[in-house]
Order: structure tokens, then C-alpha cells, then sequence
């Protein structure tokens, strides 16, 4: 079969677009698994898809006249209405022994790659600082941690510790990870 000069011109073209297609698709898939991880890792996509606006809600203040009461001196407002908090930080591992029958699932519901749990930046915080028991704090809120090293940062609130440990947070990491503890940890959530 002899090819004319036109068809090879068309069939080259035609190939071009396609690996050019299947380029941009694989781009839109790279950016948006990078947006997955970024979400699944607890950083807060909201400060890259939307600008900070002066009607944000104030419903992450203490309101509850009873949990300042309750909670002593570990809870402090500071002049924005942010809550600030000096703990103990720990760290857990998403195993059977150091959790419970589910490893994998959170407190919150959240499920887990075990193996990956270190990228997620989720922590676990005693009782007596989430809200369900008077505390300042909920599930999903992001905190910012300082003083505890490289832990440092942002992290979620996804988890509760035991109720043996009060005024503590524990950082989820994964399986294999040397146990560390910070003590006078300020944990901090603005409003």
C-alpha cells in the first residue's frame, strides 16, 4: 500500500494532538491529586481557594461561661478572641496497641492509609480540650502548634486521646516512627 504525502502530513498531525490531549490530561490529574494530598495531608485548602473576608463567623470562641470555669488556667483568650493553649505533645501510631480494634478510622470518622498516617498532619487531643467535654476545640478545627520542633505547624484535630490524659495532644504518625514527647507545647486556633 503506498501512502500519499497528505496522508502522512494528516496522520502526523493527528498523533501530535493526541499526545498533546493525553499531556493535558495527565496535567490535570497531577495538579489535582497534588490539591488531594494537600487536603488529605490537613493542610487548609481555604486559604488558597478564597480570600480572607471581614464576615467570618466567631463561633469558634469559648462562649461557654462553665468550660473557662472548668478548664483553670490551661485556656487563655488573647486579644483577637483566639484560643491558646500550653500542653504536653506526644505522638501515636494507627496500630491495633496503641488505638483500638480500627486503626485505620479516627475518632472523627476519617479514614486512614496506616502507612501514610504521618503525612496527614492529624492530631488527637485529650477530653478536656474538645468541645463534646467543655473544651475550646472541635473536630476538624486546624491549629497551629508551636513548640514542638519540627512538629511545628498545622495540624487538624481528627482524634481524641484516652481518658486517662488531660491537657495533652498526641500527633498521629505512621507505624515505625521513634516516639518523642515536647512538653509547654502551645496549641493555638484563631477566630
Amino acid at each position: 500500500m503506498i501512502f500519499k504525502k497528505q496522508d502522512m502530513s494528516f496522520a502526523v498531525k493527528r498523533t501530535k494532538i493526541i499526545n498533546t490531549s493525553k499531556s493535558l490530561i495527565r496535567l490535570i490529574a497531577w495538579i489535582t491529586g497534588i490539591f488531594v494530598l494537600l487536603y488529605g495531608a490537613g493542610i487548609p485548602m481555604d486559604n488558597f481557594l478564597r480570600v480572607n473576608s471581614d464576615t467570618d463567623s466567631q463561633d469558634n470562641t469559648i462562649h461557654s461561661e462553665h468550660a473557662k470555669s472548668t478548664a483553670g488556667s490551661i485556656f487563655q483568650e488573647t486579644d483577637d478572641q483566639a484560643v491558646k493553649v500550653v500542653v504536653t505533645a506526644t505522638m501515636y501510631r494507627p496500630t491495633r496497641t496503641e488505638t483500638d480494634d480500627s486503626p485505620d478510622i479516627l475518632a472523627d470518622g476519617t479514614r486512614i492509609l496506616v502507612a501514610e498516617a504521618s503525612r496527614y498532619r492529624f492530631l488527637a487531643m485529650s477530653r478536656n480540650l474538645l468541645k463534646r467535654w467543655d473544651g475550646p476545640f472541635n473536630y476538624g478545627d486546624y491549629v497551629v502548634v508551636d513548640g514542638a520542633g519540627k512538629h511545628s505547624g498545622i495540624w487538624q484535630v481528627k482524634d481524641t486521646m484516652n481518658p486517662r490524659w488531660q491537657n495533652r495532644i498526641d500527633f498521629l504518625q505512621s507505624p515505625g516512627t521513634k516516639i518523642f514527647k515536647y512538653e509547654n507545647v502551645v496549641v493555638r486556633k484563631g477566630t
